[in-house]
C-alpha cells in the first residue's frame, strides 16, 4: 500500500530524496511530472510504490537542471 504523498519544500531536497529512492529500489522507482495549465504549476513526483515524494512549483524555468539530473539518475 502506498503512503500519502509527501510534498517537499525545495527542489534540492526533492532531487536528493528522489536519488536516494532510486538507489534503494531502482527496479520499482519511477519519475513523472504533471503540468497544471489552470495554475501554471509543475508537479514532480517520484514513487517506488511504497513512498511518494512530490515537489510543486510555478517556476518551471528552474526545473531544467532538475530534469537533466533526474533523467541521468533514472537512466543508469
Amino acid at each position: 500500500m502506498v503512503n500519502a504523498a509527501v510534498y517537499v519544500d525545495s527542489v534540492a531536497q526533492f532531487s536528493k530524496l528522489a536519488e536516494e529512492m532510486a538507489a534503494s529500489d531502482r527496479e520499482n522507482t519511477r519519475f513523472t511530472f504533471t503540468v497544471k495549465k489552470d495554475t501554471n504549476q509543475v508537479v514532480l513526483k517520484v514513487t517506488d510504490d511504497k513512498k511518494v515524494i512530490k515537489f510543486k512549483t510555478d517556476k518551471a524555468v528552474m526545473l531544467d537542471s532538475v530534469f537533466s539530473h533526474l533523467m541521468l539518475t533514472f537512466s543508469q
